[in-house]
């Protein structure tokens, strides 16, 4: 199968330690960078699931991971100044923190719909009212892009990043997600996909 998905624990600690990285040395736009290289690597996987198996729900992941992509793509030359300049300081040993450039907040969103992408589940449909929403945060990118997106580029990211918060949310309201399943998920699991119980 295409999508084995990792396991939960192995994807909260992958996502914690980049967090970590983040808040103390690396600015978030070179997580960004690395959350663009798994979203590569997760749409070239869905291509081919979708391919392989010619369904038409493999081919709306496809499109929804490559309609990521695509925004990412987009935003991804707005950081790109700011990793040059980082990886110049490290060249001229110049290590002054600029401390906006180390908010977790800017790219947790982010890098957990990533990870949650990572999985090969779609994102659920919603039949309330909510389901506007969604649009409504689009359009308003789109549009905020097409005004003012030369001359306040930078804003791109953070809308980007507000309108990522909102896909996780959207992913979490179809997951079970308990106390009980977050401590099971930090036990572990074994290869069966049960608890590992404790001797």
């Amino acid at each position: 199968m295409a999508f084995a998905p990792s396991s939960p624990r192995r994807r909260m600690i992958t996502t914690s330690i980049l967090l970590f990285f983040v808040a103390t040395f690396i600015p978030y736009q070179f997580a960004y960078m690395v959350a663009c290289i798994v979203q590569i690597a997760t749409c070239v996987r869905a291509l081919h699931y979708a391919q392989e198996t010619r369904s038409g729900a493999h081919f709306n992941f496809y499109n929804y991971v490559h309609s990521i992509l695509i925004i990412m793509l987009w935003v991804l030359p707005i950081n790109l100044p700011v990793l040059v300049v980082w990886v110049h300081n490290l060249a001229v040993h110049w290590l002054t923190p600029f401390s906006s450039h180390h908010n977790v907040l800017s790219i947790m969103p982010l890098l957990l719909l990533v990870e949650t992408l990572t999985t090969g589940k779609m994102i659920p449909r919603l039949n309330t009212s909510l389901r506007y929403v969604t649009n409504t945060l689009f359009c308003f990118l789109a549009i905020y892009a097409a005004v003012y997106g030369v001359t306040y580029a930078y804003l791109l990211h953070h809308l980007f990043n507000f309108s990522a918060a909102w896909l996780v949310a959207v992913h979490l309201s179809n997951s079970t997600f308990s106390l009980s399943g977050l401590s099971q998920m930090l036990e572990g699991e074994d290869e069966a996909g049960e608890p590992k119980k404790r001797p």
